[in-house]
């Protein structure tokens, strides 16, 4: 394993030599992965508060016969317009998301889409920014809360959907 990854922005960063982010628990029978850019990898968080980590620690509390082991393939340098209903005020950057500013147009269409269609395979988990406490590491990146709140809005509605059995 190779601590401090180039471009990881951390020295708890760790990647396998397969290239995936260390995740806790890695032996487990069942796997799931996450992929994705630098909000997947959770640039500048430890491993053991990636959204990864915390789903699987999430999972593997949940009394599940056999929890999946949770990869984190996620990857730097990758652009993705990340659509949910952000709030300023809480933004270390309280001037703009940048590039990523466009995901306020895609995320009312999401909403809506949601709202109109029950698709029990689709979670969604846009709305998980309540509270005052910073949620970003940076402009785009998240913070270990964040992480915590993605990984249990996705972990509870799984395991309430029945979608890993």
């Amino acid at each position: 394993m190779a601590h401090g990854h180039a471009g990881s922005g951390s020295p708890h960063t760790t990647r396998t030599a397969s290239g995936t982010r260390r995740t806790k628990g890695r032996g487990r029978p069942r796997r799931s992965f996450s992929s994705g850019g630098s909000t997947t990898f959770n640039l500048g968080v430890p491993d053991d508060e990636t959204i990864a980590s915390r789903l699987e620690a999430r999972l593997a509390d949940a009394g599940l016969p056999r929890p999946p082991g949770v990869y984190n393939f996620g990857r730097g340098a990758y652009f993705s317009v990340q659509t949910y209903n952000y709030d300023l005020s809480r933004h270390v950057y309280q001037r703009s998301f940048g590039r990523h500013e466009y995901g306020r147009y895609g995320y009312p269409r999401m909403a809506e889409y949601v709202q109109q269609h029950d698709r029990p395979d689709f979670i969604w988990c846009a709305d998980i920014q309540d509270g005052t406490e910073p949620l970003y590491v940076d402009q785009v990146h998240y913070a270990p809360a964040l992480s915590a709140r993605l990984a249990r809005c996705i972990a509870d509605a799984a395991l309430a959907r029945k979608l890993l059995g």
